[in-house]
């Protein structure tokens, strides 16, 4: 009985010893994943903030663009407003011109009517 027990005690004692052996490999394992799960997160973080920093300066950049091409909107606008008001003083401009022209061509068909039966009251008094 009494080598049963020491037996036993032994064996115990064993299985202590392959259990601390155990829990100090898991411990071990357990601090390796803590300082790669500590390691992952500080990444992470890192890069969430440059994530975030870009996405700041591309939204910077959008508002800048938005901005310019709300400058150009109305640029635009304004062009398209002097083209029209050019356009209306050219059809002025070509209307009085063809108005003019209308007159000139009138008054010197009247001219040369007037010429030519003076040119002919001249022939009948040199006749």
């Amino acid at each position: 009985e009494k080598k049963t027990l020491a037996s036993a005690i032994a064996d115990h004692e064993k299985e202590k010893k392959s259990l601390e052996s155990e829990k100090s490999t898991l411990e071990n394992e357990l601090a390796a994943a803590k300082s790669t799960l500590e390691e992952e997160l500080a990444t992470a973080k890192s890069e969430s903030l440059s994530s975030q920093e870009k996405l700041s300066a591309l939204e910077s950049e959008k508002k800048t663009l938005a901005s310019a091409i709300a400058d150009h909107e109305k640029e635009k606008k304004s062009l398209e407003s002097e083209k029209s008001t050019l356009e209306n003083e050219l059809a002025a401009a070509k209307s009085t011109l063809e108005e003019e022209l209308a007159t000139a061509k009138s008054e010197s068909l009247s001219s040369q009517e007037k010429l030519s039966a003076l040119e002919s009251e001249k022939k009948t008094l040199a006749s």
